[in-house]
């Protein structure tokens, strides 16, 4: 967000004697200080006020920020301070102009505003497109957006929509030709170039390709699906696509009390002492190597007996044979569900 909202945020939360928390609406702490410990709902739609057993949540119409307060704020209070950041945020944000672009990706914007939006913009309505979400862990320069606007290679039907200061969305116009590993290969080179020569390391997601301008917040809708399951799941990766994420966003479907139910199946207390970092590490890169021993060994750096003492010592305390693939099937399934509760918290709270 920009710096001048930024300040005038900290200048009207400094004026209220009612304590007042602001996120963005992906989770960051904008403004104020967290006494206590706090889950930011994530999910909470514009306008709506939410309870729950510690706060009261409100997200604004316009800046989409989260308001957090004690539960005995009073909702007015909520509400005008919404509106007035609402009024900072059209007034001063440099980013107000790029507002119906945003519901658009959104899915908030009628049919009627999406055609004038093209007729005034001159985007045509047919051309096949995809979102890529590019949100940066950090900047040397505090705010990422505008390192990248000099970085991305726009072209004929591309689309520049920066949803916070950290990130962006790329609506990238698609030829016949392309496929998802042209996207895939285009998203890498930019992470790299990204990275090289403005020193900002971007985790980027991508939705699936739609046919109408009108259906761009369901690839959007998607990309950010991608992102949240992708930090959960695969946080090392940098790169998340929506196409090639089937095992995850099943395992993500689960509800958090039934993830949690079969995953203290194997790990538990019992288990507890079995399954410590190095043997979780072993077997995790035994699962990644097609449970082929040798690859494991190899990559691991340790004597193919060290390999086979370490998976009988899970077969003896487990029953579970991981060299046999149903076994192996199992224990994947139930380690993979600590992810599943791991993505239900962090939806409920701040992303980073």
């Amino acid at each position: 967000m920009e710096k001048k909202f930024l300040r005038q945020m900290e200048a009207l939360l400094a004026s209220l004697e009612v304590p007042l928390l602001v996120f963005d609406e992906f989770g960051k702490l904008l403004c104020g200080n967290i006494r206590t410990l706090m889950s930011t709902p994530l999910d909470i739609s514009p306008g709506e006020m939410r309870r729950t057993d510690t706060h009261l949540f409100y997200k604004s119409d316009i800046s989409h920020v989260i308001i957090a307060a004690d539960l005995d704020t009073p909702f007015d209070i909520i509400k005008l301070c919404a509106f007035l950041l609402d009024r900072y945020y059209t007034e001063n944000s440099k980013s107000a102009e790029y507002l119906p672009f945003v519901r658009l990706l959104k899915g908030e914007l009628p049919l009627n505003e999406i055609q004038s939006l093209s007729f005034k913009h001159h985007i045509s309505q047919a051309q096949e497109r995809v979102c890529i979400i590019l949100s940066a862990r950090q900047s040397p320069y505090g705010d990422a957006v505008n390192a990248l606007k000099g970085l991305l290679p726009l072209e004929d039907g591309d689309l520049f929509i920066p949803i916070s200061g950290f990130t962006v969305a790329l609506i990238k116009a698609l030829n016949e030709e392309a496929t998802a590993e042209d996207m895939q290969e285009f998203v890498e080179a930019l992470a790299e170039t990204a990275l090289t020569e403005e020193g900002i390391e971007f985790t980027i997601s991508i939705g699936n390709p739609v046919k109408q301008l009108d259906k761009i917040s369901q690839s959007y809708e998607q990309a950010m699906r991608a992102l949240k399951i992708g930090l959960a799941f695969y946080p090392k990766q940098r790169i998340y696509r929506y196409d090639n994420m089937v095992f995850a966003r099943l395992m993500s479907e689960i509800p958090k009390e039934k993830a949690l139910k079969y995953h203290a199946l194997l790990f538990n207390s019992t288990n507890e002492k079995l399954f410590s970092q190095e043997i979780l590490e072993t077997l995790t890169a035994f699962l990644d190597s097609d449970l082929n021993i040798a690859d494991t060994a190899r990559q691991l750096y340790i004597h193919r007996n060290t390999l086979i003492y370490r998976l009988e010592k899970v077969q003896s305390q487990t029953g579970l044979d991981l060299r046999r693939f149903n076994d192996a099937l199992i224990f994947k399934l139930l380690y993979e569900l600590k992810n599943t509760s791991k993505l239900s918290d962090f939806e409920e709270r701040e992303l980073l």
